[in-house]
């Protein structure tokens, strides 16, 4: 088998199944598919309670009525416009029609909304009415060019798999037959959106500060599906140097946390027994994980140095102590009356459901909490005492790039509370017209222009204003697409961008980091002041779409031969000394068990994914080193696929047949996944597990001497880790690197 002849048969069945393109289309699917759903079944119900308001020439009832809106069940239509004014005169809208008109190529959003009424007597909730809307219009969401709601995409279906007719087709509505879509049409113009780096989510990361803090480790909390960041968490240690008196005693080398809607940050121990965590030496073990680590203990002791002689050894005194430096809605006045109780009842709101609330959000998460917790503290730690180095921030496992579905989230759910806010207002001033009104009016109340003009201003502008008060988050989402040349356009359909200002002088982010190869492209960046911020990807890197991971936990769990011991059978059994021994199994970042046996279930899990039994996008990752097993279904990784080699075999799976199955049509890329033939890896996987070859040849040249090497893949071609424009270069392996980026 010739190395490059079968290299490029792989190549090019990649090319004719996904495209350069496909990697904005099949985001752009997602979001419209699964997440725009998720989005609407996660906003609470509109709820306006009408107990206690005045009505004019009514009689006041004791009775606790409210009426509440839910919603659920987003539909969409493909693109089309009105003909005349008759109500079923419509005909399909096509993208080209949109270009010479200056016309935006979007499509009608509905939702089912029902509108139910209760009373509460002696609390009692009883339904008294409800009323459903089926496909109520919620707004207008812009259509990506051959996605699934496309007008093209349907045109071609209906055809089939006939490629004469199929360009045919293509060429009938005006389109180039060798446009792969990707990007939107707004007012006339076409408008592609740049990907956005971001730090990753639901992971600590451990810095070393130069300040009045030594350390701090971070973890940014999302909801279970990753879709909304819902807290952050930091856990922080005082300067020897530059500690603060905390009554009676000095603060140096003490550590803190500070907690979501904290308005100081807490002590160590208040926290851990706040979480009914009241022993000292159950703190220790939950730090620790062992006996006898006398160089962390001597870390750990200021921290309950300080806590010495306070008096608050109950759960309910730290509740109460907590609760006097958690941020209200309530002035100051009504806070500072509040009663210890009151008081109590708000800390532990905040520490079960808030506090790392990715790991849970109610009380039966508060033990895995507390080891959660532990973990952060032992973790920062270790870079404290030397054990391990603070985080990398450019290493590129600990980012996520967020594609045109995750920022069309963003905006999609940012919009869509101020859909419900705005519903909430008027009801309630149409029950002061008119306190009974005919709910069967109500769906009228649902603004359509909010999410219409708000998508379509933030295509136009660039500008994603997506706090709550409606500030510019993120700039520069979106550009016109370069047209000036076919090889341009595709090359802007994959760039990025850091989401750094270009004015700082700030240079490590610009430089090229060893884990971007294969990845991003190494030349294709601008010159000038966005030099490295500005970067594409190579040819053939696709980005993790997302998925739910509680199908991923089940297999974890359920269909591995691996016995994994669960966090709170550890609590349970008191068994917190022996988790040093033990492999941490993460699922999103989530802590599920431990297990004595993490190669196996490694193994097992890897195989689960070449049958295809396990979504080709997820990672899975052995750190031996942390003894952690890190499952990863998590949406914006960067994944590439490598050529697998046998382990038992020391050979390349693909043999001569495949090569000629790909080369007569027989075998497709979607095969060569289902044959574990070929396999993706993210970054955090290709350096925890991988030992690729760097091409056919090396792999078949250490055969021929009799050398056994420990590969596990190889890569399919070395011209891949160029982007689309850097590719065409010629012999760029005998430019001087700068060379390279002047010429793209």
């Amino acid at each position: 088998m010739a190395d490059d002849e079968a290299a490029w048969s792989v190549v090019s069945t990649w090319f004719n199944s996904k495209g350069l393109s496909d990697q904005q289309v099949s985001d752009y699917n997602h979001f419209i598919g699964t997440t725009i759903n998720s989005i609407v079944k996660s906003q609470p119900p509109v709820v306006i309670n009408r107990r206690g308001q005045h009505f004019p020439g009514l009689e006041f009832k004791d009775v606790q009525e409210e009426i509440e809106f839910t919603f659920e069940n987003v539909t969409m239509s493909y693109p089309h416009h009105r003909v005349s004014e008759l109500e079923d005169d419509y005909r399909p809208l096509f993208p080209n029609e949109c270009r010479l008109r200056s016309l935006t190529y979007d499509t009608q959003v509905a939702v089912d909304v029902t509108v139910s009424t209760y009373e509460t007597i002696n609390g009692k909730r009883d339904r008294q009415e409800k009323i459903e809307n089926r496909t109520t219009p919620l707004g207008r969401v812009p259509v990506m060019l051959r996605s699934k709601v496309c007008n093209i995409t349907k045109s071609l279906q209906d055809v089939g798999g006939d490629e004469e007719s199929r360009i045919r087709r293509v060429c009938g509505h005006q389109e180039c037959r060798y446009d792969a879509g990707g990007y939107f049409i707004i007012n006339g113009q076409e408008k592609v959106m740049i990907a956005h780096e971001q730090i990753r989510n639901n992971h600590v990361f451990v810095f070393a500060m130069s300040d009045r803090y030594s350390h701090r480790a971070d973890v940014m909390s999302t909801d279970r599906e990753g879709i909304a960041i819902e807290s952050n968490t930091k856990v922080k240690r005082y300067s020897l140097k530059r500690g603060v008196r905390m009554g009676d005693n000095n603060t140096s080398g003490t550590l803190v946390v500070e907690i979501p809607y904290g308005r100081d940050e807490i002590p160590l121990v208040h926290v851990f027994r706040g979480m009914n965590v009241l022993d000292d030496k159950q703190i220790m073990e939950r730090v620790l994980f062992a006996d006898g680590d006398d160089e962390m203990t001597q870390q750990l002791e200021p921290s309950f140095r300080v806590m010495s002689g306070g008096g608050h050894r109950s759960a309910e005194a730290s509740l109460e102590w907590i609760g006097r430096r958690v941020q209200t809605n309530t002035h100051d006045e009504a806070y500072n009356r509040m009663s210890a109780e009151d008081r109590t009842k708000l800390a532990r709101g905040v520490l079960y459901n808030d506090l790392l609330s990715h790991i849970g959000r109610d009380h039966k998460s508060v033990a895995r909490k507390t080891y959660y917790l532990g973990y952060m503290i032992h973790k920062l730690l270790d870079v404290v005492l030397g054990r391990a180095a603070p985080d990398d921030r450019d290493h590129y496992a600990n980012k996520r790039v967020l594609m045109s579905g995750a920022l069309l989230t963003q905006l999609f759910r940012a919009l869509f509370r101020r859909v419900t806010r705005d519903l909430r207002s008027k009801m309630y001033r149409k029950l002061q017209a008119a306190p009974n009104m005919d709910l069967t009016k109500t769906m009228t109340l649902v603004d359509q222009d909010i999410i219409t003009k708000g998508l379509r201003h933030g295509m136009s502008t660039g500008n994603w204003k997506t706090d709550r008060d409606g500030t510019t988050k993120i700039t520069g989402v979106t550009q016109v697409l370069l047209r000036l040349s076919f090889v341009g356009a595709l090359s802007h359909l994959r760039r990025m961008d850091a989401g750094i200002k270009d004015k700082g002088k700030i240079v490590k982010p610009r430089q090229l980091h060893g884990t971007q190869f294969g990845y991003l492209c190494p030349a294709e960046t601008p010159e000038g002041g966005q030099v490295g911020i500005v970067k594409n990807f190579a040819l053939m890197t696709e980005v993790s779409p997302g998925m739910h991971p509680d199908p991923v936990l089940e297999m974890v769990l359920d269909q591995t031969d691996v016995d994994i011991e669960t966090l709170d059978g550890i609590d349970a059994a008191n068994q917190a000394t022996s988790i040093h021994r033990m492999t941490k199994v993460f699922v999103n970042g989530v802590w599920e068990g431990l297990t004595y046996d993490a190669g196996d279930l490694h193994h097992q899990l890897r195989q689960l994914r070449r049958e295809r039994k396990m979504d080709y996008h997820v990672a899975i990752v052995h750190d031996m080193p942390r003894k952690e097993l890190r499952v990863v279904t998590d949406g914006g990784r960067v994944i590439r696929p490598l050529l697998v080699v046998d382990g038992a075999a020391d050979k390349l799976r693909l043999q001569p047949r495949h090569v000629a199955a790909l080369d007569d049509g027989t075998l497709d890329w979607d095969g060569l996944l289902d044959k574990g033939l070929v396999e993706f890896v993210d970054v955090d996987e290709e350096e925890s597990n991988c030992i690729v070859a760097t091409s056919l040849s090396v792999l078949q040249e250490a055969a021929q001497s009799g050398s056994q090497q420990p590969w596990t893949h190889v890569e399919i071609h070395p011209a891949l880790i160029l982007g689309v424009a850097a590719s065409l270069i010629p012999f760029p392996d005998h430019n001087q690197s700068p060379r390279n980026t002047y010429q793209w």
